[in-house]
């Protein structure tokens, strides 16, 4: 499968997540999947937590996202929207928690549907 196209490139850097793992693309297709699905869950959460206005919380799932997407070489953009979730969370409207949380929803579904394809 290739995983490096134009399009996914724009999201996730493989080459560099694989030479910071040495060359194994096992424990890349691991890492991928586990990134996959933490993600997908804690964005879900965090979808709840702004519903609920629950700043606190909304700083800790942000700061879990902001780390595990720059763990996995993936987008600035998202990974510079979690760490703004994280850091003023508590001073942000619900409306801007949300467009901050649909930057990191966006990327995600798209680094998804490009990964798996």
């Amino acid at each position: 499968m290739e995983k490096q196209s134009e399009n996914l490139k724009d999201y996730f850097d493989h080459d560099a997540l694989v030479e910071r793992l040495g060359g194994n693309e096992e424990i890349v297709e691991e890492l991928m999947q586990t990134f996959l699905e933490s993600t997908e869950e804690d964005l879900e959460t965090l979808s709840n937590l702004i519903e609920n206005e629950n700043s606190k919380e909304i700083s800790i799932v942000a700061h879990k996202l902001k780390g595990r997407i720059l763990n996995m070489s993936m987008s600035k953009e998202a990974s510079d929207a979690a760490k703004f979730l994280e850091l003023n969370a508590d001073k942000m409207t619900v409306e801007e928690m949300k467009a901050k949380s649909s930057i990191v929803e966006k990327i995600f579904l798209q680094i998804k549907k490009l990964y798996k394809n």
